[in-house]
């Protein structure tokens, strides 16, 4: 009898152990999938977040760009201009695959990579780094050899005009033997903005400027613009250029006496290598600015503990 009473307790303790193992083993399999559940959720939001944040950058620099063809009317007369360098295959890859990544957000990639064998490695890189650049991209194949306009439209002296360098007006434009205005004319697009705005002409194009600069020295062999267009390269449209401190005072000073400031830029907000931009005005502790390549960048306003640190030089600009 005691045999069989010792036999029944181990049983009984051995189901206890069983239940509890298997209680574990649930526990085990409900934690996992709650887990799942919680990393697939992140995920989705995740990727819900980067599809958001990618939505409102197209849209906003989509809106820009309807504002600025609002203002200035586009006749899709540009230069010709191939734009051909030496290609590199694996560069070449890398540019192709990143627009393979994007087109399957916007289709307009798609269509690059349809006639990708028309387009040269500065063009494919140029919109792979800016998506403002895109509908310009897409119209590449067709309108490269087209002639640029001969005006940049209404000027009003003394107001310095936005002009962008991927404006279809000019920018498909040669600028040299090797790239264009859209790709590398920064420099020639700030100085028409200038000059068109302190003499009050509106045929200073980047084009013309473009042209005048390959034609006398100023693109360097790194189809870089020099600084020297920036000083006694400007008078040829009557204007000169002056250097300036890097000082927010003397900054604020000479734009409110009326002399607009171009700043060679370096790596930060507006460049990763080396850009041109326009300082237009500045009040309540912040500079306006037309950024050549970006008309997002020239919507916004910044400070000067902002530009500091990306300025390498600066010029102001008077009439002659």
């Amino acid at each position: 009898m005691t045999g069989d009473l010792t036999s029944d307790k181990e049983k009984m303790a051995r189901e206890r152990r069983k239940r509890k193992q298997l209680e574990r083993v649930r526990q085990v399999k409900r934690a996992k999938q709650r887990l799942r559940r919680g990393v697939f959720g992140g995920f989705l939001v995740l990727i819900l977040g980067i599809g958001l944040f990618r939505w409102q950058q197209n849209r906003r620099a989509e809106e820009a760009w309807q504002d600025y063809e609002a203002e200035n009317y586009l006749s899709g007369d540009n230069q010709a201009a191939d734009g051909q360098t030496a290609s590199d295959p694996e560069v070449r890859a890398e540019y192709l695959n990143k627009l393979q990544a994007l087109a399957s957000s916007d289709e307009r990639y798609q269509t690059i990579l349809n006639r990708a064998e028309e387009y040269p490695d500065n063009v494919l890189r140029m919109v792979c780094q800016n998506e403002e650049t895109l509908n310009f991209a897409v119209d590449y194949p067709e309108k490269k050899d087209s002639e640029p306009a001969s005006t940049v439209g209404d000027v009003t002296k003394g107001v310095v005009p936005l002009l962008i360098q991927w404006d279809r007006r000019w920018g498909y434009a040669l600028y040299g033997s090797s790239t264009i205005v859209a790709v590398s004319g920064c420099g020639p697009t700030c100085i028409a903005m200038v000059a068109c705005g302190l003499t009050g002409r509106n045929d200073i194009t980047p084009a013309k400027v473009a042209s005048y600069s390959a034609n006398n020295g100023f693109l360097t062999e790194s189809r870089d613009t020099s600084w020297d267009l920036m000083t006694y390269g400007a008078e040829e449209y009557g204007i000169t250029g002056t250097e300036l401190g890097l000082d927010e005072a003397a900054m604020a000073n000479q734009l409110a006496a009326g002399h607009p400031i171009i700043a060679s830029m370096g790596l930060g907000d507006f460049t990763s290598s080396g850009h041109f931009i326009v300082l237009t005005g500045y009040a309540n502790g912040s500079f306006t600015v037309n950024d050549p390549n970006s008309l997002v960048r020239s919507g916004e306003t910044w400070s000067f503990e902002r530009l500091k640190n990306q300025i390498v030089n600066l010029w102001y600009y008077t009439v002659l």
